[in-house]
């Protein structure tokens, strides 16, 4: 039988990597520089999804690996392993014209990104 707080567990490991993120990014650059890069990252990422969503309609794979690589390195700013690693394999998985996991790598991409930008308003905005 699965653990059914395995989830929860992994949401609050998640939170308290970002706190710590956070608190790191505040000290180094000011908790006024750190609201401007959340806000600056969640409108970026809104246009990155949108911009993704275009480029699978026109089969421009060229397009969503420049775009995951864009969001690998604005997510790697607030420490986001899983969604780096998602990004950092379309990016491979693109440039070895392996085409295959395209969609359900996008679906995880999209999903942990909806997650992130919520933990990061939330603990952002506390």
């Amino acid at each position: 039988m699965a653990d059914l707080n395995s989830s929860d567990n992994l949401s609050a490991e998640k939170e308290e990597a970002l706190k710590k993120q956070l608190l790191f990014l505040n000290d180094d650059l000011g908790e006024e520089t750190v609201v401007e890069l959340t806000e600056a990252y969640v409108e970026s990422t809104d246009k990155i999804l949108k911009n993704i969503s275009t480029a699978v309609k026109e089969n421009n794979y060229i397009e969503i690996r420049n775009l995951a690589h864009s969001l690998r390195g604005n997510s790697g700013t607030f420490g986001f392993e899983a969604l780096v690693s998602a990004c950092k394999e379309l990016e491979i998985n693109i440039s070895n014209n392996k085409l295959d996991d395209t969609t359900s790598l996008l679906e995880k991409i999209t999903a942990e990104l909806k997650e992130d930008v919520l933990l990061l308003q939330r603990l952002v905005n506390q």
